[in-house]
């Protein structure tokens, strides 16, 4: 986690430890991480919550946005 929070700093998050992340970002950043695959629906969930190659976009879209369903969040 403390690399992660080093990365999102680096990638222009201010304040990591203060953003809320939905679950299937945190899961699938996990199963990344540890060379795994995430559950389809987690996948699913991450990618229509989140762009995937433009990092720099993710404080918005892991707190989740209005027209979001309401995902599981994580502080």
């Amino acid at each position: 986690m403390t690399t992660r929070i080093d990365e999102l700093r680096a990638e222009g998050l201010p304040d990591p430890l203060g953003t809320s992340f939905t679950l299937a970002a945190l899961w699938d950043d996990l199963a990344r991480r540890a060379g795994e695959t995430s559950p389809v629906a987690v996948r699913q969930r991450f990618e229509a919550d989140s762009p995937l190659t433009d990092l720099s976009g993710w404080g918005e879209r892991l707190t989740g946005s209005a027209s979001a369903p309401s995902p599981t969040t994580v502080s």
